[in-house]
């Protein structure tokens, strides 16, 4: 008796790369893309070393840690496993200011900005659309400033200050 056997030399998924995206200002907001080649389809991805499987590759609205990545295809083939790190945003912080109040009538008063944590270069408002690379802003009146910082992740942090006379 004769049968024919199908031998399958199709080889495992392989995980080409993964496409990162970082979490913004303390936010669930990360994401991985899984791009991968070979197997046979229909593909199962897992973000979590294999505890839970999803059908889809895409993985959206993630917090900051590490993420262990497998990809299983229709014959129980794994993908070797690569690691996904989603680094956590540090929040900008606007410590504190320095005011030189101004003369009366005048428009000689300052405001120097301190600010700590962020990501990338720090940027200074005192409108919160005018942003620029000096914490020192001159040639002010009295009246009440809303002092903004900005990282460069679009983080925001903002103080209120009184500028009186003297």
């Amino acid at each position: 008796v004769s049968q024919s056997v199908f031998i399958d030399s199709s080889s495992a998924p392989i995980i080409d790369s993964l496409t990162v995206i970082q979490t913004s200002c303390g936010l669930s907001d990360g994401g991985i893309t899984i791009n991968y080649s070979g197997g046979v389809a229909p593909y199962q991805f897992s973000i979590d070393n294999g505890l839970s499987f999803s059908a889809n590759n895409i993985f959206a609205n993630l917090s900051s840690g590490n993420y262990t990545v497998l990809v299983e295809d229709v014959n129980g083939c794994l993908s070797g496993t690569q690691a996904a790190i989603i680094n956590p945003s540090i929040a900008v912080v606007l410590d504190s200011l320095q005011i030189v109040e101004p003369s009366c009538n005048s428009s000689d008063g300052q405001l120097t900005l301190f600010a700590s944590g962020g990501n990338g270069a720090l940027s200074y408002s005192l409108d919160g659309i005018n942003f620029q690379a000096s914490n020192v802003f001159t040639n002010l009146s009295s009246g009440i400033y809303i002092s903004y910082v900005e990282d460069s992740q679009g983080c925001i942090d903002s103080l209120v200050s009184n500028l009186i006379p003297l």
